[in-house]
């Protein structure tokens, strides 16, 4: 009998769903040196492969990543065209890479990899990672790494690969319960605790002590109180009444709730999701994701199935990863294991490690059965029949009627899907006509894409709303707006400029989005030779950049092709100093041209030894 391969062959410090915008790269430490390491086949977007010595090699794409997996991995997402990537591309990306590992480790055996985290993008790291960081890492595979990214000779590059390794143990290390972090840092073998001290240092325990900004649980309790029963909006009179600030930064109704959750008190929980969907909520689609799962947690079954039709229609379908094993409880419950086996199934196919993120009973026994075609259509009519009574397609909020028209098509269900599509265009038609009027722009206006049948008379009176609209009219401007391009050029530009006339959000999330588009618009612009145009841009993120340092490489990009280099060298410092996550691949962009020549440059980057 074949022996059985090791489910970790080796340590992966950084597995999971590897996410870039522009660069990314892998560092694999061989077991043995070679004179020459056999590459394998590379993962498909990956555009360059460099031996640093014997022992390591370094393989990656340098460009523009997210726009290469758009275009490479299965079913373009929704915003392929933009250069926006979906989970589902992320997720087979990142199993790309891991079968090149595997493939490599059987002709020559690796001992170590390193996959730095982007700054801005992020990983979401896997079971193979939280092994090799917290267990492989300590007990012996760190020396090893350790001495062959700092070797004498080697690139200074690697040592930051080297300090990223143990900067990440820490964060993981800090996630853990106080008496596990405990429990791990008197385990530590003494080279471990050698190579820690040598790097940044041996870390504390971290308590788990609550933010003082952070309400109690009674505090909270008694501020609900005063919200419940009230009209109008109970994310606002919640915050009042703890008088904390209007923006995302304090605590939050949702904060509360989730809280609850955690606790154990999932009735209560329940009444919290309840009381909030009453009123408007910014993010009706998580409350209605979480109300299921608290009702049926708690045992209130009835209730739950009364507003699951809603919640199947308010919810996107890849991220219902609270409902739908709620929903699969319902069904086990009814004794309809079989019909909780093709939502099971169902819902596999859609989101994201959903088999490890289902738990309860009627899961675990779901789990059990093996997906089919049958299941599949199964699944198809659950949700149809589900759906049913909320299937009041002039009722529902626009959010919803895209969710709605989303959902049906994925699931199987076309008609449905055709008709929602169809209330969607008329509703689209029905707006588009009253701006012939000049007549005033609904912030609904911009919930849904795409709205390429668009005069450009249509086009620009939207755009020109941009100043009066509020931060959320304003995001889904530009999700409209982008939409309705449709690759002209012609429109871009003028999508741009809107982005000019736009002010920087006060919350923090949406502040997030808002630097992404202006980073994208800065590089576009860049490359289409609008540099008047991307200079505007530059100078809108500039108080900004700090938040999201890849802003600083795009200004530097425009100012070199501005001819303004000690301008552009600013930005370069400005990278360095905010700890930008691509600073191997700024040393050596030939985009910056004489600045890679500048003594000034070159110490710079060999003084923070990136």
């Amino acid at each position: 009998m074949k022996a059985r391969a090791p489910r970790y062959p080796f340590p992966f410090v950084g597995e999971g769903i590897a996410t870039a915008r522009k660069a990314l790269s892998v560092f694999v430490v061989f077991a043995r040196p070679r004179v020459r390491q056999p590459s394998g086949v590379l993962p498909k977007v990956f555009t360059f492969r460099k031996q640093h010595s014997p022992v390591v090699l370094e393989a990656g794409h340098v460009g523009e990543l997210a726009w290469a997996v758009a275009r490479s991995y299965g079913r373009p997402g929704p915003r392929a065209e933009h250069g926006d990537a979906s989970v589902a591309q992320w997720t087979t990306f990142g199993k790309d890479i891991s079968r090149w590992l595997r493939a490599l480790h059987e002709v020559a055996p690796i001992a170590f990899v390193v996959l730095p985290a982007d700054d801005e993008y992020g990983t979401s790291f896997g079971r193979w990672h939280t092994w090799s960081s917290l267990r492989a890492g300590p007990e012996g595979a760190w020396g090893t790494a350790v001495r062959a990214l700092v070797a004498k000779g080697a690139p200074r590059g690697l040592r930051g690969v080297a300090r990223w390794v143990f900067d990440q143990y820490r964060r993981d290390l800090a996630m853990l319960a106080e008496d596990e972090q405990r429990a791990k840092l008197d385990a530590l073998p003494a080279e471990a605790r050698r190579l820690l001290a040598r790097h940044g240092g041996i870390p504390d325990v971290v308590a788990a002590a609550p933010d003082p900004a952070t309400p109690s649980l009674a505090t909270m309790r008694a501020a609900f109180a005063t919200v419940r029963g009230q009209d109008g909006d109970r994310e606002e009179r919640f915050k009042h009444a703890l008088d904390a600030p209007q923006d995302d930064s304090g605590p939050s109704l949702w904060d509360f709730a989730t809280t609850l959750d955690e606790q154990g008190h999932r009735g209560e929980a329940a009444d919290v999701c309840l009381e909030a969907l009453r009123g408007p909520v910014e993010y009706p689609d998580h409350w209605h994701n979480l109300v299921i799962q608290m009702l049926v947690q708690a045992g209130r079954h009835d209730e739950a199935r009364a507003r699951l039709p809603a919640a199947l229609l308010h919810t996107p379908l890849y991220a219902s990863e609270r409902l739908m094993p709620a929903w699969i409880e319902l069904l086990d419950a009814a004794g309809r294991q079989l019909d909780a086996a093709a939502v099971f199934h169902g819902a596999a196919k859609h989101i994201s490690y959903f088999s490890s993120l289902a738990d309860g009973a009627g899961a675990e026994r779901a789990k059990l059965t093996r997906a089919s075609a049958a299941l599949r259509r199964r699944f198809a009519e659950l949700w149809r029949e589900a759906v049913q009574p909320a299937w009041q397609l002039t009722t529902l909020s626009d959010d919803a009627l895209w969710n709605a028209t989303s959902n049906a098509g994925k699931v199987g269900c076309s008609d449905l899907a055709a008709a929602a599509s169809s209330e969607r265009e008329r509703r689209a038609a029905e707006r588009l006509g009253r701006l012939e009027d000049d007549g005033e722009v609904e912030a609904g206006t911009f919930v849904a894409p795409p709205f390429d049948t668009a005069t450009e008379a249509q086009f620009d009176r939207v755009l020109a709303t941009l100043p009066q609209l509020d931060e959320v009219s304003a995001e889904k401007m530009f999700a409209w707006a982008y939409s309705a391009t449709d690759e002209d050029e012609g429109r871009e530009r003028k999508v741009y400029q809107a982005l000019t006339r736009s002010r920087p959000p006060a919350k923090k999330a949406r502040r997030y989005h808002w630097l992404m588009d202006l980073n994208n618009a800065i590089i576009m612009t860049w490359r289409r030779k609008q540099l008047d145009l991307s200079l505007q841009l530059v100078e809108l993120a500039a108080p900004h950049a700090h938040e999201n340092p890849h802003l600083f490489h795009a200004a530097a990009c425009t100012y070199v092709s501005l001819g303004r280099l000690d301008e552009a060298f600013a930005q370069v410092v400005g990278a360095v100093e905010h700890r930008y996550s691509e600073l191997a691949a700024l040393k050596r962009d030939t985009d910056l041209g004489p600045l890679l020549t500048w003594p000034t440059f070159k110490a710079l980057f060999a003084s923070r030894r990136t």
